[in-house]
């Protein structure tokens, strides 16, 4: 895992600071990217986020699908049918984690297995225009 994520490991889920609110503060620090338009509304409930997730990105905020996601990107999770949960991908060897924060938990990373135990189930990936 990047040691960069290690910083975020462990830091709390706050109404002001949820899963959206994580991907921006990582987004920015991490890779000096402005993503303010997605997800601006931290305190919002599960169907909002899913209406904002479900939209085309890539018209509204320049971010594309992606089915080879890099460090960096975008993952939308959901545990039913529509995204409703943000994440950023990591890369250890040749497997995905998701850098991500949950409510009473906080920001922890996940393999695709973890979040599938988890029911989690990655929805998406996507990745800024480059």
């Amino acid at each position: 895992m990047s040691l960069w994520a290690m910083k975020y490991i462990g830091q709390p889920w706050t109404k002001d600071c949820d899963c959206g609110g994580w991907f921006h503060k990582i987004q920015a620090e991490q890779f000096g990217r402005d993503v303010s338009g997605i997800l601006a509304d931290y305190v919002r409930s599960p169907l909002t986020a899913a209406k904002l997730l479900s939209g085309d990105i890539s018209d509204r905020y320049g971010w594309v699908p992606t089915e080879s996601p890099i460090e960096g990107d975008a993952a939308f999770m959901s545990r039913k049918s529509r995204p409703h949960h943000i994440g950023t991908v990591l890369v250890s060897g040749n497997e995905i984690y998701i850098l991500h924060a949950l409510e009473g938990v906080g920001v922890v990373h996940s393999s695709a297995l973890e979040l599938s135990a988890n029911l989690w189930k990655i929805v998406s990936f996507y990745t800024p225009c480059r």
